[in-house]
């Protein structure tokens, strides 16, 4: 059972950075993220204030209702002056009265406020996962040395996976919705049906994460079949009773380290999984389409040290079998043939963040008591994450959705960094819904931007204000030679 958790109806966001001496926060076919950043987001999210470590200036958030100070011919929503400084400040009153989220003076004129559907990134890093690798292949011999894999070990593409946080590598992260994606050409001849074999191997938290394999049918995808648990581990359900297997096979997870292998063969010349397609299922304009998809929830897994799992999931010897065409792949090669293979994104459900210009806000100034140069807040234009005219009843991005508000990248000076927010919300009794702050910080050994880091609320129902100049320290979540970070606003749920 879900907790009750918030979705907000209004977010209230404007930004004050203190940036004291900063050094830069941001087949073959066969005929038969240099120095200290911190960024900040908002899921669905947002901060007022931002500053970094020691000797921050807390400054003062304009209050006009018709530009920023420092941008008399109201062109932009910010202040900064390019740093490093003592003072970079965001507003949203600039280009009055739709709102501006970008800065003043160069480079910040260019630096601004942005949004996303998160349901449109491969992983917490958007790193795609999917890859060719020798790990676990040579496990049966009609494997070869290589199969196509979904996992990580310690090191990926040289440097520490997810900037070296995880507890038990190899094995797959939080939040993964990673695909890849087969491509035929249009002169492969399916008219009379088709066949799709492969050779599967997996390990997944039982229940919750989930390895699937997909058809195009012409307008939408159609799954084939569901993996989960541990591949050639048949035995009782596992995880919480009731529901039954979700496993294509029946797998169950017992002893899963000792246990995992690709799965059993039932004729030693033919891979493991085969599925017929009929042509009545499909209307193709193109050759036929396939895709594998892996997909983790957000805890339980080799990452966060709760789950420890052999990798995520893996295919080989993929064999299409048409009229008169046959395409196999064994990987063979070492490498992913992209004249057929590719990597794409998620198709996302929505974002919803919007600039809006409310007459009537329902937060009109802060107290500032607890810190010092805080003023009032002018919220007249704020960053709303709910629709102007609601949630549309019947509308296919009406549950699910899951989008982000994220600040600039911002310098530090060392790997200290505090956010203060102020938030309006409104949510339902008895949701699954919720809204939490996050920050990320940018790896220069490395050379990329680490998973964001949250603290997540949950709260009964009703509309009130949330998180009123509260400050949380981030510095806790800094690698130690952390050069810039994003902060962000998340919004996730259903109505």
């Amino acid at each position: 059972m879900c907790p009750r958790k918030i979705v907000p109806l209004f977010v209230i966001l404007a930004l004050a950075v203190g940036l004291p001496a900063f050094s830069r926060v941001e087949q073959r076919f066969i005929r038969p993220p240099s120095p200290p950043t911190l960024q900040s987001a908002v899921d669905i999210l947002s901060p007022p204030m931002l500053s970094s470590g020691g000797d921050t200036v807390w400054v003062q958030v304009h209050n006009d209702s018709s530009y920023c100070p420092g941008d008399p011919l109201m062109g932009h929503g910010g202040e900064a002056t390019g740093g490093p400084g003592p003072l970079e400040t965001w507003c949203f009153e600039g280009n009055w009265p739709y709102g501006d989220s970008c800065g003043t003076n160069p480079p910040w004129d260019t630096r601004c406020f942005s949004h996303l559907d998160v349901r449109t990134l491969s992983s917490l890093t958007d790193v795609n996962y999917w890859h060719v690798d020798t790990y676990r292949a040579d496990q049966r011999p009609y494997c070869g040395d290589y199969a196509l894999w979904c996992g990580s070990d310690s090191l990926w593409n040289g440097v520490p996976v997810e900037c070296g946080t995880w507890a038990d590598a190899p094995g797959y992260g939080d939040e993964w919705n990673c695909i890849v994606q087969l491509t035929l050409p249009d002169t492969f001849d399916v008219a009379d049906g088709c066949t799709l074999m492969f050779d599967p191997r997996y390990d997944t938290e039982c229940k919750y994460d989930y390895f699937y394999v997909d058809f195009w049918d012409g307008d939408s995808w159609v799954t084939l079949a569901t993996f989960n648990a541990t591949s050639n581990n048949p035995g009782a359900e596992c995880g919480m009773t009731g529901g039954g297997n979700p496993d294509l096979w029946g797998n169950t997870d017992t002893d899963r380290l000792v246990n995992v292998d690709w799965q059993e063969r039932s004729n030693p010349l033919w891979p493991a999984f085969a599925a017929g397609i009929d042509s009545s299922q499909y209307s193709y304009a193109a050759g036929p389409v396939f895709r594998w998809r892996f997909v983790s929830d957000a805890s339980w897994s080799d990452a966060d040290g709760r789950g420890n799992t052999d990798g995520g999931a893996w295919i080989d010897n993929v064999r299409v079998l048409g009229d008169a065409d046959a395409y196999v792949e064994d990987f063979e090669t070492g490498s992913l043939d992209t004249a057929y293979w590719s990597l794409p994104r998620p198709g996302g459900v929505i974002d919803l963040w919007h600039m809006v210009h409310d007459p009537d806000p329902p937060y009109e100034g802060g107290d500032g008591e607890d810190r010092p140069n805080v003023c009032t807040l002018d919220s007249s234009v704020i960053y709303r994450g709910r629709p102007d005219y609601g949630y549309q009843t019947g509308a296919d991005w009406r549950n699910g959705w899951y989008y982000r508000l994220m600040s600039p990248a911002f310098p530090m000076l060392n790997t200290g960094c505090v956010t203060q927010s102020d938030l309006f919300v409104c949510t339902l009794e008895y949701t699954c819904d919720y809204t939490y702050t996050k920050a990320r910080f940018y790896d220069a050994s490395n050379g990329n931007w680490c998973p964001w880091q949250y603290v997540t609320y949950y709260i009964f129902g009703g509309c009130y204000f949330w998180n009123f100049d509260y400050p949380d320290n981030w510095t806790w979540a800094a690698p130690a030679d952390a050069e810039r970070s994003h902060h962000d606003r998340k919004r996730r749920g259903a109505i």
